[in-house]
Formats: structure tokens, sequence, C-alpha cells
């Protein structure tokens, strides 16, 4: 099978994107949802949701390349020694079955050999395709549910940067929740979550 590497590389990064794209989408939804505010309002723009999926899904992409990197050493340690053939004979042996007879081949069967090297190509390829959807759904709950967790501390500590409002005639008595393209969520003191153009929010150094 002749490989095409630009093409190949190409999916590959299309697929790592969406990835980072569903994963990022899941941790502001998981976040915000505590705020009862949903991420559509805060006008996140693709690129911050594939940056902040990458953020946030980093270890789990290294575990990904991990698994990925070990499943390709031991198919190639597999082959190399031949191990389907010592299993066999292995078996053959404790199971005291006589080897298999010759059996010449059928003029003209390469069509059913390609058929069922197909089947099974095909095969394998459904499975390896379920197995990466369903690990991907895991992935992505975990990613809203770790999200979520983290916005119930943030809520009872109040952990957010102070801001204040230029409406508003009291300073420092605001804090930002989370800012998107237009729009930031912040929270008063009462836990009071306001949506705010960001140009009418007076930002402070971090000290």
């Amino acid at each position: 099978m002749k490989l095409n590497l630009t093409a190949d590389l190409a999916v590959l990064i299309s697929i790592i994107t969406v990835f980072l794209f569903a994963n990022g989408n899941a941790y502001l939804g998981g976040y915000l949802s505590i705020f009862n505010i949903d991420p559509i309002i805060l006008n996140y723009s693709i690129q911050d949701k594939i940056y902040i999926g990458y953020l946030k899904g980093f270890n789990t992409f290294i575990y990904a390349i991990l698994v990925t990197l070990i499943c390709m050493a031991v198919r190639f340690i597999w082959i190399a020694m031949d191990l389907s053939r010592k299993i066999n004979n292995w078996l053959d042996r404790k199971l005291n079955t006589s080897p298999n007879n010759f059996t010449p081949v059928i003029h003209n069967s390469s069509f059913h050999e390609e058929l069922e090297r197909s089947y099974s190509r095909n095969a394998s390829l459904g499975v390896s395709v379920m197995i990466i959807l369903i690990v991907t759904l895991f992935i992505l709950a975990d990613t809203e549910k770790n999200a979520n967790q983290k916005a119930v501390d943030d809520l009872n500590r109040l952990a957010f940067d102070t801001v204040s409002l230029k409406s508003s005639d009291k300073k420092d008595t605001h804090k930002i929740v989370l800012c998107g393209s237009t729009l930031c969520a912040v929270i008063d003191d009462n836990k009071r979550v306001t949506l705010e153009e960001v140009k009418n929010i007076i930002f402070y150094p971090k000290k």
C-alpha cells in the first residue's frame, strides 16, 4: 500500500485540530455552566477554543502520543520476532494438535484472498475508529467535569482577578470570571454575574 505522506499528515493535523477545538469547547462549557452562561454569548473565536483545548488537554495529548508510540513499538517487535507463528506452534505442542496438512492453492483464488484481506482491513479500521470515538467522548467528558469542579472551587473562594467598571461609582467591587472576544463575565461580592463589554472594564496589573 503506497502512502501519501502529505495527505496523511494533513488528515492527522485536521483530526488533532478538531479534537483540540472540541476539548476547548468542553472546558468552556463546563466552566461557564456553573455561572449559567453559554460560551456562545462570550463569542470565543475558533483559535481561542483550540488554544484553550491545547492548554487544558496537554497531558492527555502527551499520553495519547506515548500510547501511540508504544503500540507502534509493540507491533514492530511482534512482526520482527514473528511471535504469531511462535505462539501458534507453542499452542499446537501444548494441545497436541497435528500440523496442518498442505493444501494446494486453488486456481484463480486470488479474488477471494483479496476479498478476505479487504474485509479484515475494513473490520480493523472500523473497530479502531469506534475505540477512538469512545475514548474521545470519555476525554471530553472528563475535561468538562474537571472544568466544572474548578469553577465551583473558584466561585467558593472568589479566586478571580479584581476589576472595576467604568459605569460604577464603587471601585474594586467586581472580579473577572472569563473574557471572550467582546464581552466579559464579571462577578460582584454578592456572587451576581453580569456581562460587560471589554471597553467598559478597568483592568489592574497583577501584583
